[in-house]
């Protein structure tokens, strides 16, 4: 409560430095994570308007990245997750922090937070092909087939001679696909299943 009071006074260094006391108590704290990612794009844009400024203050942020990155391959997910919240309070608008941010709460199990933290950078920077790249295969991690369809699809309007993403995106379809026939299955019981039995190419 006192760091949602300090962002809506607009004391974003009070507010960010309470936010990240929350969620590290409590990771599963989704209203929090939100806010403090809000807060720390807010403080970045005021810190640095100029892109050159930008890239300095990213550049002295990959110490960071490099921290959180080893504490994820050597397993400690929890630890891992906190170094790169830390990374993107500094930095929240790199791509490479944002989605090794994502995998870090991914790998913690937390894939609410990890598609929050690729959602909240895409709206900053909506037409990345590494973001989108990396948005789609977190939604098929976390079996959103909608979602990953929909962020596949963005993804070869950018590159329609991309066959690596119209793959993906062809796997997303099908798991949909599947998805929604089987979910009918489940709805109509035994006769709905002779039926799709019935159709060929569904089957």
């Amino acid at each position: 409560n006192k760091g949602f009071g300090a962002f809506e006074r607009g004391n974003l260094d009070m507010a960010i430095d309470l936010l990240h006391q929350c969620i590290e108590l409590s990771p599963e704290h989704g209203r929090a994570r939100k806010f403090l990612r809000a807060a720390s794009i807010q403080r970045f844009v005021k810190r640095y308007p100029s892109p050159v400024q930008k890239k300095f203050a990213e550049l002295a942020a990959f110490p960071g990245y490099l921290k959180a990155l080893m504490l994820l391959k050597s397993g400690k997910q929890d630890k891992a997750l906190v170094a790169a919240e830390r990374l993107l309070q500094k930095a929240p608008l790199n791509v490479k922090y944002v989605c090794l941010g994502a995998d870090a709460a991914l790998a913690a199990g937390h894939k609410d937070a990890a598609i929050m933290i690729l959602e909240t950078a895409r709206e900053q920077t909506p037409n990345d092909p590494a973001l989108l790249l990396h948005m789609g295969n977190t939604y098929q991690k976390a079996e959103d087939w909608r979602n990953a369809r929909d962020t596949f699809n963005a993804l070869i309007n950018l590159r329609p001679h991309d066959a690596h993403a119209m793959k993906l995106l062809k796997d997303a379809e099908a798991r949909l696909s599947m998805a929604g026939s089987w979910d009918s299955v489940d709805k109509e019981g035994k006769d709905g299943f002779r039926a799709l039995i019935k159709d060929q190419k569904v089957a």
